[in-house]
């Protein structure tokens, strides 16, 4: 807002202020210098008019001062041509008003009313009126921002309807895969029997390691099977020892008899009596035998249990490759492959 206005040798005025408000209004006789304001204010907004016919005569230098917003500018021409901004001085800018201050100012042609021009815009073209348009509001650029939105509408739109195609065949190869949940739910199937089935697998191959553990036991028991036999053949032969030595003692009591009868009893016979009677029976091989025929019988129990187990987990193992050898969704028959 322009808060006051300097005139010093300007056309008719010496030295002139104006205290100016939001709205002034200037009023006067004829040649009374009220017109030689306005000029004062393009002189010093626009560099208008040229030349120096605007010095007030017999002066030789004039200057306009405002106060815009707490800004000083002041335009001065004569022995020294400058533009200055509060204490801010510009020199040669030739025809045109320094940036600086054309910032703080921002006026423009447009801004001016000449006391016999005509309304203002009224009796222009169409075509000037545009021009003064676009000087104002830089029309120019809306036009490129228009055709800028209007370029980016097209494109989506084309995007739009190339979306709409893609989700149509998106719909239809969504209701072409409708059969993949089945199959899904099927796949879930085949991998928790898929899980059964390795266990039991890794079971099955523990008790191959036990069988063949055992089967090597088996070998060595077949192997001393004869063993087994002749221990068995010792066992009666001690028994028969035994029920010797019991006919033996029973005979030595009956030589008792006799010689206590005769006192002469037979050579030979004293030396098989005392034969025999030499013959005492060891209990402590019998013993470690029997042990050793329990320990085996046992052997025999767990081996048997083993194998029954084993032959129970292949049933087991057969009746699930069965079942998944037959597809859940199409009933086919599944190669080993698959």
């Amino acid at each position: 807002m322009l808060n006051w206005i300097r005139l010093k040798n300007f056309q008719k005025h010496r030295n002139l202020k104006l205290t100016l408000g939001q709205v002034t209004t200037i009023v006067g006789s004829t040649d009374a210098g009220k017109s030689a304001i306005i000029r004062a204010l393009r002189w010093l907004f626009l560099n208008q008019p040229r030349g120096k016919k605007y010095i007030r005569h017999g002066a030789s230098n004039c200057s306009v001062s405002v106060s815009i917003d707490g800004r000083i500018i002041k335009r001065s021409k004569g022995k020294r041509n400058y533009y200055q901004l509060d204490d801010q001085i510009f020199k040669a800018f030739g025809n045109n008003v320094p940036s600086p201050i054309e910032d703080v100012l921002k006026v423009t042609e447009l801004n001016f009313q000449k006391q016999h021009d005509a309304s203002f815009w009224l009796s222009l073209t169409p075509t000037e009126v545009g021009k003064q348009l676009n000087s104002i509001v830089n029309m120019e650029l809306m036009d490129k921002v228009l055709r800028r939105i209007q370029n980016d509408e097209r494109k989506l739109k084309s995007q739009i309807e190339y979306e709409d195609e893609r989700r149509t065949e998106y719909k239809k190869h969504l209701q072409d895969l409708r059969p993949v949940k089945d199959v899904s739910a099927a796949f879930e199937s085949l991998l928790s029997i898929r899980f059964v089935l390795d266990g039991l697998t890794t079971q099955q191959t523990r008790l191959r390691v036990l069988i063949d553990s055992l089967s090597s036991l088996s070998s060595t028991l077949e192997i001393n099977g004869a063993v087994y036999a002749g221990l068995r053949g010792l066992i009666q032969q001690q028994t028969a020892i035994e029920h010797t030595k019991n006919y033996a003692d029973r005979l030595s009591e009956l030589l008792d008899e006799l010689e206590s009868l005769s006192g002469l009893p037979d050579d030979n016979v004293m030396e098989v009596l005392n034969e025999v009677l030499s013959l005492q029976p060891d209990h402590k091989p019998i013993e470690r035998l029997e042990e050793c025929l329990d320990s085996i019988s046992q052997y025999e129990q767990e081996l048997e249990e083993c194998r029954n187990q084993l032959q129970a987990i292949n049933t087991t193992i057969s009746k699930v490759s069965k079942a998944i050898r037959v597809c859940p969704t199409c009933g086919k028959t599944l190669s080993d492959e698959q």
